[in-house]
């Protein structure tokens, strides 16, 4: 499951009771640190579409990552939901506006690899809740939905080696 807010990405293994979250990426190409820098990096223009695309193409990466760490484990077939209809489009089409290529590129990158098989499925935004609050740092209110889970803050996309196209990141700091 993934979500991503204008305060954080998350993504959620209901089945390992793991959690993970992460400041969006910021204007400056770097990563915010804290809750006030992403409600500062929410002014930065980046569209919430991008933040949602850019999630399923980090929790892939992440599973792919896992899957390498612990060689007994073989997954080949894959499932993300997303409650985002526009970010389910783009995977099952694998075409977008030319903006969003290089996080296609890099999906199907890992996809190739690791000879993976994705399905992007829709579910409704209710239903996702357990993300919704991990990307809006609520943390303490997951423990409702899901309590146990194992919540790991990491810094966004450490195995995603791209950068978020210029366009999209507004005009950079000085």
């Amino acid at each position: 499951y993934c979500d991503a807010s204008l305060l954080g990405l998350g993504f959620y293994f209901p089945e390992l009771s793991l959690g993970h979250q992460s400041f969006p990426p910021s204007a400056a190409h770097e990563f915010t640190e804290s809750p006030a820098a992403a409600a500062e990096h929410a002014k930065s223009g980046i569209p919430i579409f991008y933040l949602e695309v850019f999630c399923v193409c980090w929790c892939l990466h992440q599973i792919a990552y896992l899957v390498r760490e612990n060689g007994s484990v073989c997954i080949r077939k894959i499932t993300i939901w997303t409650d985002n209809s526009n970010t389910f489009n783009i995977f099952n089409s694998l075409h977008a506006k030319p903006f969003y290529n290089e996080i296609l590129k890099s999906t199907v990158d890992i996809l190739i690899a690791n000879n993976f098989q994705l399905r992007v499925l829709l579910l409704p935004g209710k239903k996702n809740i357990v993300v919704d609050v991990l990307s809006c740092w609520r943390n303490n209110d997951v423990m409702q939905y899901h309590p146990g889970l194992l919540i790991d803050s990491l810094t966004p996309l450490p195995h995603i080696p791209f950068t978020p196209p210029r366009d999209m990141l507004g005009a950079e700091k000085k």
